[in-house]
């Protein structure tokens, strides 16, 4: 059994091509309309927030043999968690990643971190619109004063 971590769109593109392989597998999400939506690409979809406690048990209890992962670019807990539960495990990892088109934007400012982005945000005047959901917003409003 495949494990694919999903909750977005080349998640699905992934989920169509496993369906229409027959190759047997589950898509991961965190949230219901991620379940919405992959619900219309297969019928084995789980609803799971994955952490070191429970997913090793998932993996072993669904008999994972490999682990695709194509969550978020910025979903890096997920990514980190599933790449060193995999290590643990001896479960092949492979990781789906979009191509990163803004480097070639001069007006973008591109962080590593959450705190950097924190740092760099301090020096900026005016208003700021953050579009990172509601789960980061608490620590940039932390961090991110001056």
């Amino acid at each position: 059994m495949i494990l694919l971590l999903g909750g977005t769109t080349e998640s699905l593109e992934v989920a169509d091509v496993l369906r229409d392989a027959k190759v047997p597998f589950i898509i991961s999400v965190i949230s219901d309309y991620g379940v919405e939506l992959a619900a219309k690409h297969t019928e084995n979809v789980v609803k799971i927030t994955f952490t070191t406690e429970n997913f090793p048990s998932f993996c072993q209890d669904h008999h994972i043999k490999l682990i695709l992962d194509a969550t978020h670019p910025f979903a890096r807990v997920i990514s980190e968690l599933a790449i060193n539960e995999a290590q643990n495990l001896k479960i092949p990892y492979l990781r789906f990643e979009r191509p990163n088109n803004y480097i070639k934007d001069a007006n973008l400012k591109l962080v590593n971190s959450l705190e950097e982005a924190c740092q760099m945000l301090k020096k900026v005047k005016g208003k700021i619109y953050l579009s990172t959901g509601s789960k980061t917003a608490p620590t940039y409003a932390c961090k991110g004063q001056k």
